[in-house]
Order: C-alpha cells, then structure tokens, then sequence
C-alpha cells in the first residue's frame, strides 16, 4: 500500500506520520542494509537520510497503548478486530525480547500511544482532528503519528484507523502502526519482502506476526536489556 511522509520540524525536535518508503531490489537485504533503512531511510549503502528516533529507555521499558477515541459513527463490526489486534500486537512485540514492553493503557492513563477510531473513511482528507499537524493530510486505512524531541526521543504516538479498514486486515495493520510508532518508520518496496516484513511497502496485509528481520530490526533499535 502507497504511503507518505510529512513532517513538521519544531524548535526542540520533530514529528513525523505515516511513513515513507525505499524501493530495493527483488532480493533479501542483508541485516544492516535492512535495519539502516527502516530506521533511518537510508538506501542500502547509503547514509541515513533521517535521524533515528526512540522511545527513551524508562518509557521504552513500560510503553502503555491504548484506544481513546471512538466516533459515535465508528462501525461496530470492526471495534472487536482493533481491539483483539491491538492485544495480539502487544503479545507479538513483548514476545520479541527487546528492550521494548508494551501493556494495555489503564482506564485512567493517557497512553503513550494513543489510538483513535476516526469517522473518515480511506482516501478522505482529515478534518477536525484534536493534533493540528494531521489536518489536511489523506487518510489510508490506518496512519500513526510520533512527536520527538531534540536529543530524537519519542515523546508520543497517535495511530488513526479509517471507518472503512477492511475488517480481515486489521491485524496486519496494527502490528506495522504500532511497529512504526516505536520509531521505525520507513517502508521496504521489494516484491522479495511482500510476505516477508511488516515493513513491505506493497504488501496485502497478510502478515500478521513479526518476521525474523522484522525481530532483529526492533532488537537493534531497543536492546535487550
């Protein structure tokens, strides 16, 4: 699936959605190749054409997720498959053994990562939503959003999901937003990685369960402690 960056630079860091991609070769990367270009964009041999960003270490090791927001014209239909995706996607990264825990948001907490079942539907430009930076932007079936700050630690995650995500994707979907919003944020284009990596820029959304570059890559980005 086609995505985009937009970024938006501020005096003390930057925030960044949706991510781009990287077209490669119909071949497997080898694992810095790989990890140079989800991380920071860099084309294989390349140097880094972004800053690689974080989680700081104390949040990383306690980050909360959460669904906040659901539009009274959401379809019920599709709230039980985020839901049990948005768990399978926390029990799939945790079983990874990074640096990385993440755990359902308690009812009171705001959430690190704040998800929102938006009324708008795929293709459709973003009104009225509460982050100004999103406006104006066109909405895919899903799309995360991280802001950072100047040392390039992440200080927060939005993930929006369209009205009309089609329900047998949702836990593709949610595995690679929630991926993305650790910080790893650009897109694999190779036909070699369309069932291969979440990160697969043309991929059918059929993976549902973290590869083995896909490990390493998060590994790399949040060691284990």
């Amino acid at each position: 699936m086609i995505r985009w960056l937009c970024a938006v630079l501020l005096w003390l860091g930057a925030s960044a959605g949706a991510q781009d991609y990287i077209s490669v070769p119909d071949a497997p990367l080898s694992d810095d190749a790989f990890y140079n270009l989800v991380s920071c964009a860099a084309a294989p041999g390349g140097p880094c054409a972004k800053s690689r960003v974080r989680w700081p270490e104390e949040k990383a090791s306690d980050l909360s997720l959460g669904i906040i927001a659901i539009h009274q014209n959401y379809p019920r239909l599709l709230r039980t498959p985020i839901r049990r995706a948005l768990f399978q996607a926390i029990t799939e990264v945790n079983a990874a053994s990074t640096g990385l825990h993440l755990r359902r948001a308690a009812p009171d907490e705001t959430p690190d990562i704040a998800i929102y079942l938006v009324d708008q539907k795929i293709g459709s430009t973003i009104r009225s939503f509460p982050e100004p930076e999103l406006n104006g932007n066109e909405m895919p079936a899903a799309m995360f959003w991280v802001w950072w700050n100047g040392k390039n630690e992440i200080q927060r995650a939005v993930i929006l999901f369209a009205r009309d995500a089609r329900w047998e994707e949702v836990q593709s979907i949610m595995l690679e937003e929630v991926v993305q919003s650790t910080g790893l944020m650009t897109d694999i284009a190779s036909p070699w990685y369309t069932s291969r990596s979440i990160f697969a820029e043309f991929s059918d959304n059929t993976v549902t369960r973290l590869q083995p570059q896909d490990i390493m890559a998060l590994r790399r980005h949040y060691p284990p402690q």
